[in-house]
């Protein structure tokens, strides 16, 4: 029986923010700003909304107001006002699985309106992306979207819901279709028609081969279609006609713009004016608005509040690599207003031809006729870029300075900006903002004279650490907790950097949230760490830094208390001037520390080695030393064990790129190669074909046991061996390669991955994945002994029972009577889980023939790790996908696992007095389903158990009687250490089998004194 501690899916060690920024916010009409996003604070992505008064001051929630925390991805919010100082929110919403259509209202107080987990507006087969939305008139919304129900390529829908979250009346429960014709629609932008019914226009492809045309359709407040079923073309000339954008025309028609190709294939710019019955008001085939030859493309479009509209676009004119922001006025009649000295007069007018590229530009109307217009820009670089914004008066003049005013030019770069119309000639802009190196929110207010009215740069609306976190790194802290070590990318184009965390053996994590940075002060990557116990319950962690031109290893000490103890820049362990790589690190004993890695100083990879004191102080001088002699070629140290005398032993491998060979070196605590060791290093295995992958552990004698995977054969398979403390190889086979390892397994297809522990008797077990049956990986097991003899079934024992793939071992021990194997698990399909088994020393597992579930969160989960608790037990630490969606992303979970379904409430830490067993009565009693259990091991025992928590603790045995003193269930059998401790029983027997209503006994042991309690099972 097996229980996880912590929370189900594990505790988050690092979750980071992942903030998606999707250009939604809405005034709330009294001069303020509601702006919606979605973050994965919570492990997958959901949805948040702030409001912001007119002094950019939060008044919701502290983060935002949570709109949906449902399981599945909640994201690409877009909002509309309610009317009534709040807003109605639309998302794509995955907890069906694929992508369906939910929205929710929140009031002027930051209030959820509608149900908890929000209001389906269409959950259809197949996917629904790409809304659009627009607010009905009357405190509800109209979105539409690109559908795929009934066709691979897309249709468009669109659904109405009312401001008491109901579907209108005459709309279908999974909206109306807007066009089901043949061909892919995509691309819909809409607005409302001011008649509690919408128009949209889309970019159709219905006429196959003959490209993009330009299509819509006008529906009514009932969901009815006014115009021709499937839509009536706007514009269906030649060539393509792409990237429609509309806005009404206050008569209950609207203007479009669109770009077209009939001229050029790098396309110009096209207008439309059409009425509510869809009558083409200007030229039947489109106004040519800009047809300058160079290009022209992404346009916007704005009612000019004048009866007219003005439209913007990228324009490609002052060449191939130079995009710049144009502009111009349209009447409502299609006359261009806007002029320019020259031949291209009628061209549209200049907002920003500044150097660089002026990007995602968006405009609203200033309230006289005129535009607002931001955008992201490149002057700085493209590496470091700002928000802009211009105001284009009636005239199409600049009213502000040449080429724009920066609203945030601060450091890192900054984009997608959003603007926002907040009334008395105020524009609100929002941006996407990685000065900080994660991806957050700031807004800012600007005037009519382009003065801004909040905080210089913009106030913060959300943020937190994105980035992945990798290759983590664990050993035991204080009280049985976890030391856990990464490299993090929150920075983003700054670098990676080394973070640190401590959970402690409740699942509560003691340092910065998310993690604290070991090297502040480094400049350029930090990669790949390594670490070790530093002797006062902290760590030392080693990593490649690239703060210089030549990648270099260095190390930080940490306390338990989260001080950086070798300076706030890190120790540099062996400077010098060619690259150091792949970096391991052993604790010898008290505040003694060996690195190994790879040096490059000599033309090709070498294992070198470095010992740190207690204060990080090189002691083998100021480059290291050479851990081998052997002829120059590629060496990479695999792992660095500390051989009982203050002195190492370091496995590598090198050799040409089809014969790399295994090989063992011991070095004396200063630094030179141990008597009687040849210099070179102890081949361990140097047989035909690639040796690699080598695993170390001790031999607990000076020696060292090693496993790796092995290519002599046509598949790979694995071997081992022991090498005694005197360099002299111990386990043999008959033949010319006596000393090139034994076989492990050689079963057939690959053996791969292994991973080793010690038995504590001078033997191993190790684990691997396993292809022999030729469909998928298995995991499998093997102990060899101090002798070299397997101890288990040849060929290895199957570590777990179950459909698909298991890969990725990983074996710890538990200083229990049993090791815990955990691995990568696939039987639920697309992703892959954690899962773990209790292996006895019998090579049979405790946690049933499936294992354990230890993570079965959306999303994959890999590259579990562990280290045992002395409780029976281990705490484990993975990779977890669980915010993934557009993109891959990695933060770091853990869990805690122990044997005997036992919670741990207190150990090694009762009030003074606590000398007695005692059994509380089981809670609830009588019982249907679940009953808890608590008892307590005290500091002094029958059977002269050890006072306090360090000690062996005491013999406890915790069974279930039925009334005829019939043993029926062993709920605990087990040597515990003082504390309080928790069991659930589910009323079932040792073989799993529900047990009849009735009378029940509990007898708990501890040691020479027992205890009894009645128990009552009802069903």
């Amino acid at each position: 029986m097996a229980q996880v501690q912590w929370e189900p899916d594990g505790v988050p060690i690092r979750q980071g923010v992942h903030l998606e920024w999707s250009r939604s916010a809405v005034a709330d009409g009294a001069g303020g700003l509601i702006v919606t996003w979605s973050d994965c604070r919570l492990g997958d992505r959901d949805l948040f909304v702030q409001l912001f008064d007119e002094n950019g001051d939060a008044q919701w929630d502290s983060g935002g107001v949570a709109v949906c925390t449902v399981t599945g991805r909640q994201e690409d919010p877009v909002i509309v006002t309610d009317g009534a100082g709040g807003g109605i929110i639309a998302w794509v919403d995955f907890r069906g699985g694929v992508e369906d259509v939910y929205a929710q209202r929140v009031d002027s107080d930051g209030q959820i309106v509608w149900a908890p987990e929000g209001v389906p507006l269409c959950t259809a087969s197949a996917i629904q992306t790409g809304l659009r939305t627009t607010n009905d008139g009357s405190g509800g919304m109209i979105v539409a979207w690109q559908d795929f129900r009934d066709d691979a390529s897309g249709d468009l829908y669109a659904q109405r819901v009312l401001g008491n979250g109901t579907i209108a009346p005459g709309w279908d429960p999974d909206g109306r279709p807007v066009t089901a014709e043949d061909g892919p629609q995509e691309a819909p932008s809409i607005d409302a028609d001011e008649l509690g019914g919408a128009i949209v226009a889309w970019a159709d492809q219905r006429a196959g081969s003959n490209g993009w045309d330009i299509y819509g359709q006008r529906i009514r407040a009932d969901g009815s279609a006014a115009w021709t079923i499937d839509g009536e073309p706007i514009c269906d000339y030649l060539n393509d006609q792409e990237e429609p954008r509309l806005v009404r025309d206050s008569e209950h028609g609207v203007f479009v713009v669109w770009r077209d190709r009939r001229n050029a294939s790098n396309g110009d710019i096209y207008g439309q004016r059409v009425d509510s019955t869809c009558t083409r008001l200007w030229d039947p085939d489109g106004l040519p608005i800009c047809t300058e030859s160079h290009g022209q493309e992404k346009p916007r479009v704005i009612n000019d509040g004048a009866s007219g509209a003005i439209t913007i676009w990228i324009d490609h004119r002052s060449g191939s690599f130079q995009e710049d922001v144009y502009a111009q006025r349209l009447s409502g009649a299609g006359d261009l207003l806007w002029k320019v000295a020259g031949p291209d007069s009628l061209q549209g007018v200049p907002v920003c031809q500044a150097e660089g590229r002026q990007l995602e530009a968006r405009l609203v109307s200033d309230g006289l006729a005129g535009t607002v217009v931001g955008w992201q820009d490149e002057r700085n670089g493209s590496q470091n870029q700002d928000i802009y914004i211009q105001r284009m008066d009636s005239l199409g003049t600049p009213a502000w300075q040449l080429d724009g005013i920066p609203i945030c030019d601060t450091t890192g770069a900054q984009g997608q900006p959003l603007l926002e119309p907040l009334g008395s000639g105020m524009t609100a802009i929002v941006w996407g903002d990685e000065r900080d190196g994660s991806l957050a929110i700031y807004a800012e207010k600007v005037d009519l004279n382009g003065v801004t009215q909040w905080t210089e740069d913009g106030i913060q609306v959300h943020g937190g650490p994105a980035g992945n976190a990798l290759y983590p790194s664990l050993v035991e802290g204080a009280d049985r907790g976890a030391l856990i070590c990464w490299e993090d990318w929150r920075l983003g184009f700054a670098g990676a950097r080394i973070y640190a965390q401590y959970v402690d053996t409740s699942g509560v994590t003691h340092w910065t949230k998310d993690g604290m940075p070991v090297c502040p002060d480094g400049t350029g990557s930090q990669t790949f760490p390594a670490s070790a116990q530093s002797g006062d319950n902290g760590m030392v962690a080693a990593w490649v830094d690239r703060r210089s031109a030549d990648k270099q290893i260095y190390a930080q000490r940490v306390d338990d208390t989260g001080s950086l103890l070798w300076g706030a820049a890190g120790v540099a362990v062996a400077p010098t001037s060619d690259d150091q790589e792949d970096v391991r690190i052993v604790n010898i004993g008290g505040s003694a520390f060996v690195c190994v890695w790879s040096d490059l100083r000599n033309g090709s990879f070498d294992v070198y080695g470095q010992l740190l004191d207690a204060v990080g102080t090189p002691q083998w001088g100021g480059g290291g030393v050479s851990v081998t002699s052997a002829p120059a070629e590629d060496e990479r140290p695999y792992g660095v064990i500390e051989d009982m005398t203050g002195g190492v032993l370091v496995a590598w491998d090198g050799g040409t790129w089809d014969n790399h060979n295994v090989y063992l070196q011991r070095l004396d605590s200063g630094g030179t190669v141990h008597p009687g060791w040849p210099p070179e290093g102890v081949i361990v295995c140097e047989a035909a074909g690639n040796q690699e992958n080598a695993q170390i552990v001790s031999d607990l004698a000076g020696g060292a046991l090693l496993v790796w995977e092995d290519l002599r054969g046509s598949d790979l398979d694995l071997y081992a061996s022991h090498v005694d403390s005197s360099g002299e190889i111990q386990w043999k086979v008959p033949g010319p390669d006596s000393l090139d390892g034994i076989p492990v397994v050689q079963e057939v297809n690959d053996q791969s991955d292994p991973s080793i522990v010690s038995d504590g008797a001078g033997g191993f077990v190790v684990v691997w994945q396993d292809f022999r049956n030729g469909g998928d990986y298995e995991i499998y097991g093997q102990w060899i002994d101090h002798t070299g003899a397997a101890q288990w079934d040849p060929g290895g024992v199957p570590i777990v029972s179950a459909s698909e793939s298991q890969s990725n071992p990983f074996v710890t021990g538990d200083s229990g009577d049993s090791m815990v194997v955990l691995w990568e698990d696939h039987r639920g399909g697309v992703w892959s889980d954690i899962y773990a088994q209790a292996v006895t020393d019998f090579g049979t597992g405790l946690w049933g023939p499936e294992g354990l579930g230890i993570c079965v969160a959306a999303m994959d989960q890999s590259d579990p790790i562990g280290i045992g608790d002395a409780l029976r037990g281990a705490i484990v630490l993975w990779q977890d996908m669980r915010a993934s969606g557009k993109t891959e992303l990695h933060d770091l979970y853990a869990q805690r696992l122990i044997e005997s379904g036992v919670l741990v409430l207190d150990q090694g830490d009762l009030k003074e007095g606590a000398n007695e067993v005692s059994l509380a009565q089981s809670f609830p009693n009588p019982f249907t389903h679940s009953a808890a259990i608590a008892y307590t091991v005290p500091y002094e025992t029958g059977d002269g158990g050890s006072r306090g928590s360090g000690g062996a603790g005491a013999r406890v045995s915790l069974r279930v009687y039925n009334i005829q003193g019939q043993l029926v269930k062993t709920l605990v059998e087990a040597r515990q250490v003082p504390g309080r401790y928790r069991v659930e029983w589910d009323g079932r027997d040792d073989r799993e089998n529900k047990l009849a209503a009735g009378v029940y006994f509990l007898r708990l042991e501890v040691g020479t004194e027992s205890l009894n309690r009645k128990m009552i099972l009802v069903r």
